[in-house]
């Protein structure tokens, strides 16, 4: 007997699918729970809506932790004996 296992689904593709089948009152309050504000327009794909919105906030600076790296990107203490002074 062939156990065929059910095809997997792109995860991607689901989440587009659930944004896509929000209702529009649903859409606009989480907008505005993530911008504060309700979207100025409505287009037709929330997924666009979704991308427009991540492509037009800019990057968060990560601040470094530890120490400064070497001029070859390397870690100033890396191979170095802990015990060493």
């Amino acid at each position: 007997m062939v156990s065929s296992a059910p095809p997997e689904k792109d995860p991607l593709a689901t989440a587009a699918e659930a944004v896509a089948d929000l209702p529009t009152n649903v859409f606009v309050t989480r907008w505005q729970q993530i911008t504060g504000e309700p979207p100025a327009i409505l287009l037709s794909s929330y997924s666009e809506m979704i991308a427009l919105l991540v492509a037009s906030v800019p990057m968060a600076p990560f601040p470094r932790h530890g120490p400064e790296p070497d001029e070859a990107g390397l870690d100033p203490g890396a191979g170095r004996d802990r015990n060493e002074p």
